[in-house]
């Protein structure tokens, strides 16, 4: 078996980055919806520290969801929320699973558990990728970081947060 190229490390080292700086910034999303103020941003620390992003994701979209009054920012915040999602795990597929050489090509494959069956045991499923895979990755999780930022701009515009009123510009 082949080491993995430098380049597929630093993408994958991109990849951790970025999902952190999401997890920051849906913490921070959370905290934004139940106050602006003060306490919020303790909040937003507390959920950083002590949740996963999957847990922060569905705690700041059930806040949402009991707080919004506009009905296009909740729809808006479910497709970013499921973009996290997908996103994350396409992640997770890269870093916890067990990684094999294809082949002698720029390929790799990561094996993953599957189900469980009395009859054959563990059954496992082969997913190949490449560096572009790796890079895309990168790329999808910075555009979401940049689609939470704005969405907060939005809402904050819109007065969608807490049932405060909309700031004036």
């Amino acid at each position: 078996m082949r080491p993995i190229e430098d380049e597929m490390l630093k993408s994958l080292g991109q990849i951790s980055i970025n999902i952190a700086k999401l997890h920051g910034y849906v913490s921070d999303l959370a905290a934004r919806i139940v106050g602006q103020r003060g306490r919020a941003f303790i909040l937003s620390d507390a959920l950083l520290a002590t949740t996963s992003l999957r847990q922060t994701t569905d705690i700041c979209e059930a806040m949402f969801r009991r707080l919004a009054t506009n009905r296009q920012f909740v729809t808006r915040l479910d497709d970013i929320m499921k973009r996290v999602r997908t996103a994350e795990a396409q992640r997770n597929l890269f870093v916890h699973s067990r990684w094999l050489t294809v082949d002698e090509k720029e390929e790799h494959a990561v094996l993953t558990k599957g189900r469980r069956s009395h009859e054959l045991g563990i059954e496992y499923t082969l997913n190949t990728f490449n560096l572009e895979d790796f890079e895309s990755l990168a790329k999808e999780l910075q555009d979401i970081i940049y689609e939470i930022i704005s969405f907060i701009g939005d809402v904050s515009q819109g007065g969608d947060f807490a049932g405060e009123a909309p700031h004036s510009a």
